[in-house]
């Protein structure tokens, strides 16, 4: 390349990544001096050659970089990971004088190759570094790794590629920074089996720059756009590929490569994923500058998808559809992911944040728009009432003193990957980046890493919010209209491509909208934001009429958190809206007031308020806090759901309502009695949002019934004394005899029932409290089933046509409730279904497999796991790794593998030939030899653990007992904060708390900085359970038996419901 352009591309790199983006002060500069490079030197442009062949165990490249100094200097400062440096040569363009005088690799973490120079640079002078070097191929599916898939003539093997984060320099040495933009060119010498080689651009047309080289073939590629190191990409494969030469929506080449055999599964990626481009291209009046996008599918794949310029990658379940074998939810999912990646060619590669602390730059855009800009694709999804449903499972994790702000800076490898904890979670939510086994790319916390890295001031670590991001983005849109908020964010897309940013740029580029549009706010955009930004967690905003015939209302706001015995100073500018009974309009989503940050209360004037029954703040659920009223205002709200009026409810406003007021009354802010009301109003109801919302809300309240003092009593076999005062005391071991035990316990319950009505006693025998707490779990169990009967006989098993997408998703749920609680019209379909279960439509087979394994079929669990064995198809893997987890048999969670029986084990004799016949299945998460992939082995054990109760204990001792090997065998990123992150959502009891405080003593050494952060919210949300059931626990007790439970032949025809799950509950087979 001729000096001139040398200098040109430097100029253009510099000009495009400016030195004076305004970066905010942090406290500890100590460690921004210790792991993020200087400005001393800057790259401008990389030349990598790399010898890849699948079939090595290694490979070797050579890498020259043009580097620009801004000062003068004696040494050069970058990164290199985990290889072996043969050759370095540092030179002047205008002398070719080696100047390299000796070098140093880091054995740390900071991974810091520091090339020392025998005479010092001169500023502004452009040299160039070359570097030889060997490596091997990673074996955690980051750097540069290889991936297997199975064919019919053997295993084969292909070379890929994942470098976000910080992996780029297991590649190749670099400034594996995201401010150092630079233009990369790619050469890669492959052998000639491999057909399917790509990297980010297109290959050149001419005979390149560098020479043939015997025994390879040579691929040379353009150069590409500035970009960061993270998103370079290669791959050296025999995949085929799917393009759009016939169909050409998209203006440029758009290919979808897959391994043989099952190209025909790429046609909804193919079409989609371009449509989705043209409409992303419209929306930011931006043009995508690279010539060519391919799609690849990759057998292991540590994230969901990755967005490498130019070459998108994802896991297979991620990107390829199956016509009668992909699920709805998948391929929803497929959709949701292809956007997600498709916005980021924007958000995250025209521009780029400053350094992984703004991580939400990139990741909130994307959360948000791939629902978001589904839409525009495909309206009949419903994306946008989704959000909603998400942004409510977002409030649960961000409803703890752990959770860091959305700007929170990172320095260390460690912070930086538990960055993408939550962004990798996010990513594959509904089917679902991370460190494996590798000891130098897994950097583990030890106690003196914790003070260095002030983790023990801050034991949440990492809990960054990248979800949360996409829900104050949406709340951000609405505030300013959609208007605004789109030529925002085409000022910001157009004023900083090629470069990097920090919030500031944002900010600016909104506010030059917002003045444009002479929109009126009560502050800056920066001044409102930057609470939302820089501070952990959401509001709740109380709204109380000032008096019974006033026209205003007092709002206050505090920090919500789950547990009520916490709190904390943070506030926030908060936009709110509202609707009255008298003029129902929830149309426009733009802000009628603010509550400001600085004031406990605010009075605002509502306009004949006075004549108004009933009143909801928060149009569409747009603002992202939670709302609570007065009381009288939740029972006029209650009393119009409860009617044939509840639809003058905007459907959204409906799942607010469940979703903000069983989680108001969890934590002490609202009586039970209310979400109970407010939800028999879902007998009416026929939209899935709602029920959604509200099938959280009973999931919550299982798990925290199931960790009362009753739920003992329904484990295996109970042993009663002799001298128990109850009508079936002489069945001293209900074990030989289960089912007369069953019904005598049964009658009990009725004498106990009955008791209740008759009386005020409470019980003090502990027979009576067993039936007291039975009796509760039989009235809930009633209230469900009534709740849903009506969709139940609607929705059915079987798919009608032309039914709206979601209602797969709404028949899930009903099934779910009817067949987990007993309704025998659903299990004896299930299982009649599970006879077949080949012919099972692929949208209910989870709910029929776990029916049928609850129930404790052992032909069953042998067929479904032999299904999993036999097939290659990720989603058909997907199904039936989730449902596994549902057995009923904890032996058959956890079975040595042909143990003898003694004479002390009180196994049937199914249980004993099960125990010959099965290996472990949580053990497939850690055996050298699972037949499951590391990047799935997590949804093992997240899948036993959300099961149910009896599940979940097994996990759980499972997971203390064999952590250290589970954190070396599953997919390190998100692996075991995904299943510590199921434990959070399921743990509860004071035996729990026990059982973590020991973990945690066993393995704090051991734990990454994600793994604290989700250790932490474990224990949050165990106290705020233990709250939960020492307050609210008598009165949900109350409220059932009030109204579930006032005549006898109602619990009669409960029990006849309820036997069933009784049944599975006492292993009766």
């Amino acid at each position: 390349m001729s000096k001139i352009l040398i200098l040109a591309a430097a100029l253009f790199v510099v000009a495009a990544t400016p030195l004076t983006n305004p970066r905010p002060s942090f406290n500890n500069e100590a460690l921004s001096a210790q792991y993020r490079l200087s400005d001393n030197t800057i790259p401008t442009f990389y030349d990598v050659r790399l010898f890849l062949d699948p079939n090595a165990d290694s490979f070797r490249g050579s890498v020259t970089i043009r580097v620009m100094p801004y000062v003068e200097t004696d040494e050069i400062v970058l990164h290199a990971m985990d290889m072996t440096l043969s050759n370095i040569n540092v030179r002047s363009d205008l002398n070719a004088d080696n100047l390299y005088l000796s070098h140093t690799l880091a054995t740390d973490d900071t991974h810091f190759l520091r090339i020392r120079l025998s005479q010092t640079l001169t500023a502004f002078l452009p040299y160039l570094v070359d570097i030889d070097y060997t490596a091997p191929y990673g074996d955690n599916m980051f750097g540069i790794y290889v991936s297997t898939y199975e064919t019919a003539t053997g295993d084969r093997r292909l070379v890929t590629s994942q470098l976000q984060p910080t992996f780029a320099r297991r590649a190749f040495p670099c400034y594996d920074e995201p401010k150092f933009k630079a233009i990369f060119r790619t050469t890669i010498y492959a052998p000639a089996e491999f057909t399917a080689v790509r990297s980010n651009t297109l290959v050149r047309d001419d005979a390149g720059t560098w020479p043939d080289v015997p025994g390879y073939i040579k691929h040379e590629f353009e150069d590409t756009l500035p970009m960061s190191t993270y998103l370079v990409a290669y791959l050296v494969s025999d995949f085929d590929f799917r393009d759009n030469t016939e169909n050409p929506i998209y203006r440029i080449p758009f290919r979808v490569y897959a391994r043989p055999g099952v190209l025909n599964t790429a046609d909804f990626a193919l079409d989609f994923g371009q449509r989705n481009m043209v409409a992303l291209e419209e929306y930011m009046q931006f043009p995508y500058y690279f010539e060519k996008m391919d799609k690849v599918a990759v057998p292991d794949f540590a994230f969901g998808a990755m967005e490498n310029w130019g070459l998108v990658k994802y896991r297979e379940v991620a990107l390829l559809v199956q016509d009668g074998v992909t699920t709805t939810s998948t391929k929803q999912n497929v959709g949701r992911l292809i956007c997600h990646e498709n916005l980021h060619q924007w958000f995250g590669n025209e521009v780029s944040p400053d350094s992984w602390t703004y991580t939400w730059l990139n990741e909130g855009f994307a959360n948000l728009f791939e629902s978001y800009a589904t839409d525009f694709v495909l309206s009949e999804w419903r994306m946008m009432d989704q959000f909603v449903l998400n942004m409510q499972n977002v409030f649960q994790s961000d409803a703890v003193l752990s959770v860091n702000p959305m700007t929170h800076p990172v320095y260390t490898p460690s912070e930086i990957i538990g960055t993408f904890n939550a962004v990798a979670y996010q990513k594959l939510r509904n089917s679902r980046r991370h460190l494996g086994g590798s000891s130098v790319a897994l950097t583990l916390v030890s106690a003196k890493d914790l003070s260095s890295l002030s983790l023990l001031r801050d034991r949440s670590a990492l809990r960054v919010r990248v979800n949360t991001t996409g829900s104050v983005i949406r709340m951000l849109e609405h505030f300013l209209t959609p208007e605004i908020f789109r030529r925002g964010l085409v000022i910001y897309i157009r004023d900083n491509a090629r470069g990097v940013v920090t919030p500031a740029q944002l900010y600016t580029a909104l506010q030059q909208a917002v003045n444009e549009a002479n929109y009126s706010l009560p502050t800056s955009i920066e001044q409102i934001l930057t609470a939302w930004t820089t501070q952990g967690g959401f509001p709740v905003i109380t709204v109380r009429r000032s008096a019974p015939t006033a026209n205003s209302v007092f709002i206050t706001q505090e920090r919500y958190l789950t547990d009520p015995t916490q709190s904390a100073p943070d506030r926030w500018r908060i936009p709110v809206n509202w609707v009255l009974s008298t003029a129902v309009d929830f149309s426009d989503t733009s802000p009628q007031a603010w509550v400001p940050h600085t004031f406990p209360a605010v009075s605002v004037d509502i306009p004949r308020l006075n004549e108004t029954e009933w009143f909801i703040f928060n149009k569409q659920q747009t603002g992202y806090y939670r709302v609570n009223y007065d009381e009288e205002n939740w029972q006029a709200l209650s009393r119009v759901l409860n009617s044939d009026q509840y639809d003058r409810i905007h459907v959204l406003n409906r799942a607010q309502l469940i979703d903000d007021a069983f989680n108001l009354a969890r934590n002490g802010r609202l009586d039970y009695r209310i979400p109970m009301e407010l939800a028999r109003y879902l007998v009416r109801e026929s939209d899935y949002v709602p029920w959604a919302a509200a099938s959280a809300a009973f999931t919550y309240l299982e798990t925290v019934l199931s960790g009362s003092p009753a739920y003992e009593w329904f484990q295996p076999c109970p042993v009663w004394s002799t001298n128990q005062r109850s009508p079936f005391a002489e069945l001293a071991s209900p074990c030989a005899n289960k089912r007369a035990y069953l019904q005598a316990f049964t009658n009990y319950c009725r004498v106990v029932h009955q008791r209740y009505i008759q009386s005020s006693h409470q019980p003090s025998e502990r027979g009576d409290d067993v039936c007291a707490h039975s009796c509760v779990r039989v009235y809930k169990t009633e209230f469900l089933l009534e709740l849903s009967l009506p969709l139940f006989d609607e929705l059915g098993f079987d798919e009608t046509q032309n039914e709206e997408h979601v209602t797969a998703f709404h028949r899930n749920i009903i099934l779910g409730i009817n067949c987990r609680h007993g309704n025998e019209n659903c299990t004896s379909v299930a299982q009649d279904l599970l006879q077949e279960p080949e012919s099972i439509h692929a949208d209910i087979q989870t709910t029929v497999y776990c029916s049928g394994l609850r129930g404790g079929d052992a032909g069953a669990f042998n067929t479904l796991w032999n299904m999993f064995v036999d097939t290659t198809d990720s989603s058909r893997q997907s199904i039936l790794l989730n449902a596994l987890g549902c057995t009923s048999n904890s032996d058959r969670l956890q079975l040595a593998t042909s143990a003898p029986l003694t004479d002390t084990e009180k196994y049937t004799v199914e249980q004993h030939l099960l125990k010959k016949t099965f290996s472990s299945y949580m053990d497939q998460v850690i055996s050298d030899t699972s037949s499951v992939r590391e990047q799935d082995r997590h949804t093992i054990l997240v899948s036993v653990i959300n099961a149910g109760p009896d599940n979940l204990e097994v996990a759980l001792d499972f997971i203390i007992d064999n952590f250290l090997e589970i954190q070396q065998s599953v997919q390190g990123l998100t692996g075991t904060t995904n299943i510590l992150n199921a434990l959070s959502r399921t743990l509860s009891t004071k035996e729990h708390e026990e059982k973590i405080d020991n973990f945690y003593e066993r393995y704090q050494n051991y734990f990454t900085a994600g793994e604290i952060a989700s250790v932490a919210a474990i224990r949050e949300n165990i106290g705020a359970s233990q709250f939960w059931a020492d307050r609210n626990f008598n009165v949900v007790e109350d409220w059932l038996r009030a109204n579930y439970g006032n005549h006898a032949g109602r619990v009669t025809a409960t029990v006849a419901f309820v036997l069933p799950l009784i049944l599975s509950l006492l292993n009766v087979v």
